[in-house]
């Protein structure tokens, strides 16, 4: 007699998504629930107020003594967030005016992140259309969201966020729709 066993929890997932995907004949990525593939269909979906449910709560859950109370720390956990979704995603990207904190691209869409530490998500977005990190990718042919991120270090948490959405006649506001 012999027992089949994992040698760890990576490799027992990704046998279950995987046998999940094609009991029920469908892409594993899609049948898959861990944080990442979660957060990469609601980029790939583009349910941005969706994809913050996840990333609120991983900031959030970060311990009071490792936290960094620096811009640079949570924007690390955001980049490493979305790095886990398999999605291209770069983070100080240069541009001949600065330097754009993080941009995910997927098939369909581009998102520019701009993250700011005690200040607005408005700031934010402002410094992306100031600075015209958004321009080069006018012209990828997908859709275009600039999203401000605002955290508060004493909190430790987002207090603000700010959506918009590249159309023919300008940018257009997106409400935001959850809890922070």
């Amino acid at each position: 007699t012999f027992l089949l066993g994992f040698p760890n929890q990576e490799v027992r997932n990704a046998f279950s998504s995987h046998l999940l995907a094609e009991y029920i004949d469908q892409d594993w990525a899609y049948t898959d629930t861990t944080i990442a593939h979660k957060l990469r269909r609601h980029l790939e979906k583009e349910q941005i107020n969706e994809a913050f449910q996840i990333f609120i709560p991983v900031i959030h859950s970060t311990g009071y003594d490792i936290t960094k109370h620096t811009e640079g720390y949570f924007h690390t956990i955001m980049h490493v967030l979305m790095y886990s979704t398999s999605v291209c995603v770069f983070s100080e990207l240069e541009s001949l005016q600065g330097r754009l904190d993080t941009v995910a691209i997927t098939t369909k869409t581009v998102y520019i992140f701009e993250f700011k530490i005690n200040s607005t998500a408005e700031i934010a977005i402002n410094q992306i259309k100031i600075q015209g990190y958004d321009k080069r990718f006018r012209l990828e042919g997908k859709n275009l969201y600039l999203i401000g991120v605002n955290f508060v270090t004493a909190d430790k948490k987002i207090n603000d966020i700010k959506l918009q959405k590249w159309t023919e006649t300008g940018y257009e506001d997106l409400p935001v729709r959850f809890e922070m």
